[in-house]
């Protein structure tokens, strides 16, 4: 369902935009990663409040930039092996503390 014309335009493409604002044609309804109806992830709602709280930290702890000349991750969808999850390519970033600058900043 993820990858069918049908449901997203340009399905096989990473198109992370898309969860932004509806463009008209995807239909974010197809998306349903907890599974659906009376025996869905009985930890769904943890699991979404876990996710916002490390994504939250992650981001006002540390400045994430990709380092010098690198301008994607170079992951292809076509190429990735599938089994439950995604077997990736390791994600090559640049990781600074942010908040040594903020107490640069005010001393």
């Amino acid at each position: 369902m993820y990858r069918c014309e049908r449901n997203f335009k340009n399905a096989a493409a990473f198109y992370p935009e898309r969860w932004l604002s509806w463009n008209g044609y995807d239909n974010r309804d197809a998306f349903e990663p907890f599974s659906l109806g009376p025996r869905n992830c009985i930890g769904k709602n943890l699991a979404l409040v876990e996710f916002k709280i490390i994504l939250a930290r992650t981001f006002y702890n540390f400045d994430l930039s990709l380092p010098e000349g690198k301008r994607d991750m170079g992951w292809e969808w076509g190429d990735q092996s599938i089994y439950m999850l995604w077997q990736c390519d390791p994600m090559v970033v640049r990781v600074k503390d942010a908040r040594r600058d903020v107490v640069k900043q005010a001393a």
